[in-house]
């Protein structure tokens, strides 16, 4: 069970503040059930409501510092998703970053950045769509090792570089 104060991670939403425990914030809610409300860390003002009885299966814990020691001693083998067509290159995005899984967010980055280096060799545009995707998938990641680490949003790359250079 989380407690209120706690940063979770929610889907669609991304990182996300626990601010309180509510009966029934719905009027055709039954009776006894319990929420969490949760906002949005990236901005917004956005609310979600998470039945506590279904949490478990729609919110996660944030990374630990542990965690993201372990992550980034992966980075740098992170296979890259090799689809060639772009339907379907989008759809494993989409999957990769509803999957809530930090390590497929490092995935869509780097396959992103790759096919825009190869791009730009190949005389080639990464598509606007493609590139939201990293994006989305930076936000997320970044939001989250910030909260972490109290380390600045604007500073998770610098970090990440830092972690992930091989001297």
């Amino acid at each position: 069970m989380f407690e209120i104060g706690n940063y979770v991670f929610y889907g669609s939403e991304g990182v996300c503040r626990i601010d309180d425990i509510v009966s029934s914030p719905f009027s055709d809610a039954p009776d006894g059930v319990k929420y969490y409300v949760l906002h949005s860390a990236h901005g917004g003002g956005s609310t979600a409501y998470i039945p506590l009885d279904r949490a478990e299966s729609l919110i996660r814990p944030l990374m630990s510092e542990s965690d993201i020691a372990l992550l980034m001693s992966k980075i740098n083998g992170v296979i890259l998703f090799e689809e060639i067509n772009l339907k379907f290159l989008k759809e494993e995005y989409n999957v990769a970053i509803k999957s809530g899984n930090p390590l497929e967010w490092v995935r869509v980055i780097k396959t992103v950045e790759a096919r825009t280096i190869n791009g730009r060799e190949n005389g080639k545009k990464v598509s606007d769509a493609e590139r939201a995707y990293a994006e989305n998938a930076r936000r997320f990641l970044y939001k989250e090792m910030s909260i972490v680490l109290c380390i600045p949003e604007d500073k998770v790359e610098e970090y990440i570089a830092d972690a992930t250079s091989v001297l």
